[in-house]
């Protein structure tokens, strides 16, 4: 028995280039747009794993930073399955690093061109006609840092990814459309966090399907500054709480949020001449997405209900001179019902603030999807215009 484990460990010492380049190769020749690099793989048969040392992925337009970069993937193989023809996998990623920058984002966003000739099979179709296959998926202790580039703000930091995957397969049960189950939670520098649990076919085409709840728990906005800045928007207070649930297909998107809750918030949009240009092409492009989710009949947007508590809210003129500031102050929300499908029935919102600090403020207004504008009941009292300069 001795002799041979030793000529199977052997063999297996043998193999780990070859299959390390193969598996490589196999990484690359699915992942078009992208270059993975994997350092090292050992081989454990006497325990059925194996061990993928130091893989990184890079893309190729923007290849540094690498998007991931992961000391140790683990494969275990299952045993049981087997019997029944099945190829039984847990793979465990410990401690990956996500850095991502605006020009690597921009960069997933831009769709290929296919070269000449190329016809290029759905990865999710090689998959489905390999053999059987079912088996889980956990990433531990994962961080992440996104570089926008956005003046003033330090790039976004998530301290602690853990996903963890269920019952991955390439056989899909025709009375169950989400095989799989998946929980995914988030950890902020400042102890807010993110928490996703739900389903999922993981190898839906063209993308996964979902159908899941989230959760956000003291989310500080001002953590989102590199997303929201490139936007002009400037968030330096507040925190955001939320639950709801999403569910996504091909055939349809539902994103339900049943409680939202903004308290303390400063939010600034800062409008400025050098940024005009691209202002106005992002606000067409909002309406145009307004409109095209308004009259889309297999997307459901709707948020239950909201209020915003003790908040400020501002606009920024830099293309004046000098710049002023208009804001409320003490601003009070309260929404509920609303939605973009006529179905859903009356949206309902109410405010109180002090305009410029000082004008007492009260507006009622109702929504409804097929009316263009909203219907608003608005009252100013005690004001007194002062010109602001920005802070």
């Amino acid at each position: 028995i001795g002799l041979v484990a030793l000529i199977v460990m052997i063999a297996a010492s043998a193999a780990e280039e070859p299959l390390r380049r193969y598996a490589e190769d196999q990484a690359n020749s699915a992942l078009p747009g992208f270059h993975v690099t994997i350092g090292a793989l050992a081989l454990h048969p006497l325990t059925l794993s194996a061990d993928f040392r130091e893989v990184a992925v890079r893309q190729n337009i923007h290849p540094e930073p690498p998007l991931v970069s992961i000391p140790i993937v683990t494969a275990d193989a299952r045993l049981a399955p087997l019997f029944s023809g099945t190829v039984g996998a847990d793979v465990h990623v410990e401690t990956p690093a996500f850095t991502l920058t605006k020009k690597q984002l921009d960069g997933l966003f831009r769709q290929r061109p296919k070269e000449d000739g190329e016809d290029r099979k759905p990865w999710q179709d090689l998959l489905h006609v390999a053999m059987p296959f079912r088996g889980t998926f956990s990433l531990k202790n994962g961080h992440l840092i996104y570089a926008a580039g956005t003046p003033n703000a330090d790039p976004l930091r998530i301290e602690r990814i853990d996903v963890d995957v269920q019952d991955i397969t390439n056989r899909l049960d025709p009375q169950q459309r989400y095989p799989s189950k998946v929980r995914a939670a988030m950890l902020f520098p400042d102890e807010s966090h993110v928490e996703v649990e739900g389903r999922a076919d993981l190898l839906a085409i063209p993308l996964p399907k979902v159908e899941a709840d989230f959760r956000v728990d003291h989310l500080q906005i001002r953590d989102l500054l590199p997303v929201v800045g490139r936007y002009n928007v400037q968030c330096t207070a507040g925190s955001l709480d939320l639950h709801g649930r999403v569910q996504y297909s091909e055939e349809s998107t539902v994103v339900v949020i049943d409680e939202l809750r903004l308290q303390e918030a400063k939010i600034d949009y800062v409008h400025s001449a050098a940024t005009k240009p691209k202002e106005d092409q992002r606000a067409k492009k909002v309406v145009e997405k307004a409109k095209e989710v308004h009259q889309d009949p297999t997307t459901r947007v709707k948020v239950e209900h909201g209020k915003v508590l003790n908040s400020e809210v501002g606009f920024v003129n830099k293309a004046t001179e000098p710049a002023y500031r208009v804001f409320m102050a003490d601003l009070e929300m309260d929404f509920d019902n609303l939605s973009n499908r006529l179905d859903e029935g009356t949206g309902v919102v109410k405010m109180t603030g002090k305009f410029m600090g000082s004008g007492r403020t009260e507006a009622k207004g109702t929504f409804r999807p097929e009316k263009q504008k909203p219907d608003l009941d608005l009252s100013v009292k005690g004001y007194g215009f002062t010109r602001h300069p920005p802070a």
